[in-house]
């Protein structure tokens, strides 16, 4: 068996396939691909029995596949929610607008980590728990864009 991290916390072991050899880079750690995130959660839902052991892997290996998808969506929803910001008038020096920007990348933080928290705990669908920060950021990037157009 091989260790890969996942997602930061802990260590999963994902045999390798009869006949291959684990690589010394991914013997050391590696993280999974997407392809094989997914091929794993494939594998282990069917089987999967309510409060099983098998159950939490797929579960924490599902949020980690929707994590390596939505983050990079990430910047996209920042760049809609920059749009309007910075369509505003500058009345106050650049120094608060950098102060924005650090709050809600800091507000973002908080909410990935807190929903990842709660996805890998089972409280919550970890698709959900992946893309809501997202959601979120979208739909105050929209809301703003639309209160700036008027």
């Amino acid at each position: 068996f091989g260790t890969h991290p996942l997602a930061g916390r802990g260590r999963v072991c994902l045999p390798t396939p009869r006949g291959t050899r684990m690589s010394d880079h991914a013997a050391a750690g590696a993280p999974l691909s997407v392809e094989q995130l997914k091929a794993e959660v494939a594998k282990l839902m069917p089987d999967a029995k309510p409060g099983s052991r098998e159950l939490k892997r797929a579960l924490a290996l599902q949020q980690h596949y929707h994590i390596r998808i939505a983050t990079p969506w990430a910047a996209l929803c920042f760049a809609v929610l920059g749009f309007p910001l910075g369509m505003r008038p500058q009345r106050a020096t650049t120094g608060i607008g950098f102060g924005i920007s650090l709050a809600l990348v800091f507000v973002y933080y908080i909410i990935f980590n807190f929903l990842q928290a709660f996805g890998q705990q089972g409280a919550m669908s970890p698709v959900l728990a992946a893309w809501l920060p997202n959601i979120v950021l979208l739909g105050a990037g929209l809301g703003l864009l639309i209160d700036a157009s008027r």
